[in-house]
């Protein structure tokens, strides 16, 4: 007998919402409460809308070895997931415990065939033994060499989050959203609550990370009208990265005005902020460039902005100046050499873009090519500069790498 996708999913869907509560309780007896194992309206409206919305998978592709003699490889992912898009903890209480957690994580490995997830659940939704079980469930999945869960949950701080965020602070100022990542389970906290008179601040929740090598921040949706970020509130330490795609759509312009344009010096991740356990969809992929996969290397790359965004996972984008990596900050220079390949994976490159200080300096269209390769000298004197690559296929689907920056100020000669 034959089933389709969708109805294979519903099957593990149901099995996992009977199964997901009792594996995460037999973990910790002492906190995490008794619900019922029994279908229920509101977890039956989410697993079905799941079940109907994730489309057909598209597996990520393998990539393309480079020419530059750069030893990293391409990892994919989502690092922005979410298990509900019911915004009250009664519900998420419900939903947690009825294997949406587990589920979010068998969608990437098996089903969109990801690399590695985060699942940044809202920090003010979570109770304590919620976030435990987070934890284990990130271990019980990470395979290095095979599969990573990186711990993290979000901070949430604006006026769009009434009084789910500060019931006591109706004028909740909009300092932002901010994914909150950990290198592993051992370094990671306990919740941090924008709900938390302790870390109801920007300020208070940067002292309260373990460290900058332990910890790092990503803003995302920093236009979004209900939920804007307040650029004034970056912190050099752990602000490394800013989300420039997601479902909402992409970010590039106000990145470029408010982000690279005032000199923050900050890479760029995709994630879909996805709210049904199904990671990628509709957009927001991050690309990690790191020499293996592991929780420490897929880490260390991000602190060092080693990554790219993409609409979807099918578009391979390395990119170089003077044969370092993008999100690399050079010392100062005369000149530099730049240099880059694309491949696509799901049809024709429409334009290729060298952004220059915000500003496009050279064009390509590769007509029905789908690869590109170019390399270019820049003569820039002591100028400060910043660049990226942008990609646009013909179906639509889009890449950004992060950029590089050179002849900063205060970065030595």
């Amino acid at each position: 007998m034959q089933f389709s996708r969708t109805e294979l999913l519903k099957g593990l869907a149901a099995s996992l919402m009977m199964a997901a509560l009792l594996i995460g309780c037999q973990a910790t007896p002492a906190s995490c409460p008794e619900t019922e194992s029994i279908e229920t309206t509101v977890a039956g409206k989410v697993f079905a809308t799941l079940t109907a919305e994730v489309p057909t998978s598209t597996p990520v592709p393998a990539p393309t070895p480079t020419s530059a003699p750069v030893p990293y490889n391409i990892y994919f992912g989502d690092l922005h997931v979410h298990t509900s898009r019911i915004h009250t903890t009664a519900a998420f209480h419900e939903e947690f415990g009825r294997g949406a957690l587990r589920l979010a994580h068998l969608q990437a490995r098996e089903v969109t065939q990801h690399d590695f997830i985060a699942v940044s659940n809202h920090a003010r939704l979570l109770e304590d033994w919620m976030w435990q079980v987070t934890l284990e469930v990130a271990d019980e999945f990470t395979e290095e060499g095979v599969f990573v869960s990186i711990p993290a949950f979000e901070w949430t701080a604006s006026h769009g989050c009434g009084e789910h965020c500060s019931p006591a602070r109706p004028d909740y100022p909009d300092w932002g959203h901010r994914n909150i990542y950990f290198r592993n389970t051992e370094s990671a906290t306990p919740l941090l609550r924008c709900t938390d008179p302790s870390t109801d601040t920007p300020q208070e929740l940067f002292q309260a990370l373990p460290g900058a090598d332990l910890a790092i921040t990503i803003p995302h949706h920093t236009t979004a009208a209900r939920h804007p970020f307040d650029w004034s509130t970056v912190n050099a330490d752990y602000d490394q990265l800013v989300e420039i795609v997601q479902r909402r759509g992409d970010y590039e312009a106000d990145i470029v005005e408010n982000g690279w344009g005032m000199g923050h010096v900050m890479g760029i991740v995709g994630g879909s902020d996805n709210h049904i356990a199904a990671a990628g969809q509709p957009q927001g992929i991050t690309a990690i460039l790191a020499p293996e996969l592991t929780r420490d290397a897929l880490f260390d790359a991000l602190l060092s902005r080693h990554s790219y965004a993409t609409t979807h996972g099918d578009i391979i984008l390395h990119f170089f100046a003077d044969e370092e990596i993008q999100g690399t900050v050079l010392s100062s220079r005369e000149s530099l050499q730049l240099s880059g390949e694309i491949e696509s994976k799901s049809g024709a490159i429409s334009l290729v873009e060298l952004v220059d200080n915000g500003e496009a300096s050279v064009t390509w269209e590769p007509g029905q090519a789908s690869s590109l390769r170019f390399e270019r000298t820049e003569q820039i004197g002591e100028e400060s500069h910043y660049y990226y690559v942008k990609v646009t296929l013909e179906n639509g689907h889009q890449a950004w790498s992060s950029p590089i920056w050179v002849n900063l100020p205060g970065v030595a000669p």
